[in-house]
């Protein structure tokens, strides 16, 4: 028996066009699901990427700093072997400390005055290329720039020293504040020495 179908055309049109949506419906769930699985999993991936991350650079700035601390022993190692190696020149003179400060005083003229002693490198400064391995240096002050030189000449004439060389000169910027001593000698001077073996007794 032969079924006679009821559903006018425009129906069948609706009931094509309602499967069809069910299926788009179906389509767009399953792509915003694939698309929000994707993203999940690049999330994590980055989450544990900049965990890594993170660790990384922490052990890279501790690595860091133990590098800086044995720079830092290192360089105090190396300054006082260097300390160790010129007292030992000093002594080998034959010269002692007090007598060495006294000499140095009594060498100074008029108008200058003895600021401080250096017996170790500077790493490189102008003081250190004159200064060289083995040798002393002067920290001075000068009321004048003539002054420098006459000082120059006084400890090259002394027995006490020898191979004097000036390394630099200068002059401060006299303030409100400065001091009296700075105000008084406002040049000031690092002169490179070797003291002269057999002339300080100890």
């Amino acid at each position: 028996m032969e079924m006679i179908n009821l559903l006018s055309p425009a129906q069948k049109e609706e009931i094509k066009a309602a499967r069809l949506n069910v299926q788009l419906r179906r389509y767009v769930l399953l792509s915003g699901f694939v698309a929000m699985s994707i993203i999940g999993v690049y999330g994590v991936g980055f989450y544990l990427v900049s965990g890594e991350k993170d660790k990384a650079q922490q052990q890279l700035n501790q690595d860091e700093a133990a590098v800086i601390r044995y720079q830092s022993v290192q360089k105090e190692a190396k300054a006082y072997k260097t300390n160790l190696a010129i007292a030992n020149k000093v002594l080998a003179s034959g010269a002692s400390y007090s007598t060495f400060l006294t000499s140095a005083a009594q060498a100074l003229p008029s108008g200058s005055i003895l600021t401080d002693l250096l017996l170790s490198d500077l790493g490189g400064s102008p003081v250190a290329t004159a200064a060289g391995a083995g040798k002393v240096v002067l920290h001075a002050r000068t009321s004048s720039y003539g002054g420098a030189l006459q000082l120059k000449d006084s400890l090259e004439a002394s027995d006490v020293f020898e191979n004097v060389s000036i390394a630099d000169i200068r002059r401060g910027e006299v303030a409100a504040e400065s001091t009296a001593i700075e105000k008084k000698y406002p040049f000031t001077l690092n002169v490179s020495v070797v003291i002269t073996k057999q002339k300080v007794i100890k």
